[in-house]
């Protein structure tokens, strides 16, 4: 649902690129996820 509600936002800003930051994970390194507009690829960080 997140990600979905990420590309709407980089669509309607004209971004190409977001984070998803996961708050509920016992590292933050674990809970940063990255999303790119372009060909819909994301990347955990």
């Amino acid at each position: 649902m997140f990600l979905a509600q990420m590309l709407t936002y980089l669509r309607i800003t004209g971004l190409g690129v977001g984070l998803i930051l996961n708050f509920n994970r016992p590292v933050m390194v674990d809970g940063v996820r990255r999303v790119s507009l372009r060909e819909n690829q994301t990347l955990r960080l």
